[in-house]
């Protein structure tokens, strides 16, 4: 099993309809086990009542599903605002998703390049071929 993965940002985003400027540091979580991503799909039906979304509204709510896994720290407004769901802000969801996909990208990145490099290292030994035994005549 791999270790638990993070990756630290410090956002500064201004909210496209409140003006307000949201501050502070996420941390992320770069490594999702099989059941995290049935988590989401089970967050994301739950967000969006189990209903067909148009495509905005569909990416919004899996948006939402991913964060609530991903965020493993997280300044006080996002806490206050339960996740933030109580904001009137879309962009800055979109933003942090984003860069919580970014950290996944980045983290799947640095895994291949070590596995890349451990096998450079470290080739297979040559296989060799196998000796052939000569069958005794019956007579």
């Amino acid at each position: 099993m791999l270790p638990i993965a993070e990756e630290t940002v410090f956002i500064e985003v201004k909210g496209d309809i409140t003006k307000r400027l949201y501050k502070g540091e996420f941390v992320f979580k770069t490594s999702l086990s099989n059941l995290e991503m049935l988590e989401i799909a089970k967050a994301t039906l739950r967000i969006s009542g189990g209903l067909a979304l148009p495509g905005g509204y569909a990416f919004f709510a899996r948006a939402m599903a991913d964060l609530d896994v991903m965020v493993l720290k997280a300044p006080k407004f996002w806490e206050d605002s339960a996740g933030g769901r109580s904001l009137e802000d879309p962009n800055l969801i979109e933003y942090l998703h984003g860069k919580a996909q970014q950290a996944i990208t980045d983290y799947r990145k640095k895994l291949a390049d070590e596995a890349e490099r451990l096998e450079a290292a470290n080739p297979p030994p040559e296989e060799k071929p196998a000796k052939k035994i000569a069958k005794k005549e019956t007579a």
